[in-house]
């Protein structure tokens, strides 16, 4: 099975290219919010393709996103994301965190991480708070980078944490430039 068969939301390869393509195997590569694992099975085989085992971590309650569709989740996502980052053959390369987003953030030390994407809670003070969570944890040399710039609380917590002028917006995602 390949990440393309995963149910879910992906069109940012972009930006996951570019992380691998800076990857090492010393690095730590985050997702927060990854639902079936459809992206970070994208982005471990990319590395696997390229020839590095950088720690790859997946953070999520696996509760999917309150307020959102009745039905848009199936009960049983985090079944789900385990059996396709197995048949993807990635059980390897990532390892599951489920905890809240910020919590799962204090286990790891300011500037030590090497990517993180934000792709968890979508309303503004969830994203805010990823931001401040997060952000102190990534290299200066580092990317940190999110979904769902065209959601108004995205925006306005974008634009608030990192900085007005601060980020590029990848169709429907962001970076920190």
């Amino acid at each position: 099975m390949n990440y393309e068969k995963i149910p879910g939301w992906f069109d940012f390869p972009s930006i996951y290219d570019q992380a691998v393509a800076n990857a090492s195997n010393k690095s730590i590569l985050i997702e927060v919010g990854v639902a079936y694992g459809k992206s970070i099975n994208y982005l471990a085989s990319k590395c696997k393709e390229s020839g590095i085992a950088p720690k790859i971590y997946a953070v999520d309650l696996f509760l999917g996103t309150k307020g959102e569709r009745k039905g848009t989740y199936a009960n049983d996502m985090f079944e789900q994301f385990v059996h396709n980052v197995h048949a993807c053959k990635n059980n390897d390369l990532i390892e599951t965190i489920i905890k809240d987003s910020s919590e799962a953030a204090s286990d790891f030390k300011n500037g030590s991480i090497d990517f993180v994407f934000i792709d968890a809670a979508h309303d503004y003070e969830s994203v805010k708070k990823d931001l401040i969570a997060w952000l102190p944890k990534v290299k200066k040399t580092g990317m940190i980078a999110g979904h769902d710039i065209d959601a108004a609380g995205v925006y306005k917590a974008v634009e608030e944490v990192i900085g007005k002028g601060k980020f590029e917006i990848v169709g429907r995602s962001w970076v920190k430039l």
